[in-house]
């Protein structure tokens, strides 16, 4: 009877812990194509609303596109596109260490989903000096470029745009993008940064 008793128990334990693991929670490996259909078409109604809830421009890749680590719940999922859906790319770039040139960079550093995500403006400007001021001043920009580095993830620079400040000692830079982190893409996000120029004609 205390033997029956036992394994009765030992059953019901087993049970309880296995209605405890969420059903979303298996290795990618182990979905098969039926339920990567189910959760694909579940991210997309995900990706609508936070759409809708923030603004921003969200689709997703190709489920044929999607690695094995961006599989993951649909809470987890809804969680990483609000997160990344709130960042602010403007608002945190700073000036690393360099010599004097007339190219710089700014970097801003986010976090989602437990990850850490660099973007990265880089820009080549031209200075002159003003006889009035008696400094220099810039003159124009040349080349802009923006890349992200840290977690996965994949940014394309669509488009940018400067314009000088505080008597063209401020240049301003914008940029836009399509930021690919987790199988979604967030299109046409804008980042911007301000590079200044020294009187002796430094940018930083």
């Amino acid at each position: 009877m205390k033997k029956t008793f036992a394994a009765i128990l030992s059953a019901c334990i087993l049970a309880a812990d296995l209605l405890m693991v969420p059903v979303f929670a298996l290795e990618a490996e182990l979905l098969d194509q039926a339920a990567k259909e189910a959760l694909y078409e579940e991210y997309q109604t995900i990706a609508q609303q936070v759409a809708q809830e923030t603004g921003q421009e969200i689709s997703l890749l190709p489920m044929d596109k999607f690695t094995q680590e961006d599989w993951r719940t649909p809470e987890e999922f809804r969680a990483m596109l609000t997160a990344v859906a709130d960042w602010d790319l403007s608002g945190s770039f700073c000036a690393p260490d360099q010599p004097r040139s007339t190219i710089a960079a700014r970097t801003s550093t986010l976090t989602a989903d437990g990850q850490e995500l660099n973007l990265t403006i880089t820009g080549s400007f031209e200075t002159t000096y003003s006889p009035a001021s008696r400094r220099q001043h810039f003159l124009a920009a040349g080349s802009l470029d923006s890349e992200v580095t840290g977690c996965p993830a994949a940014w394309t620079q669509t488009d940018s745009e400067t314009y000088l400040l505080d008597g063209a000692r401020t240049c301003a830079v914008t940029v836009w993008g399509d930021l690919t982190i987790s199988g979604a893409v967030f299109e046409n996000r804008m980042a911007h940064a301000e590079f200044y120029c020294t009187a002796n004609g430094a940018v930083y």
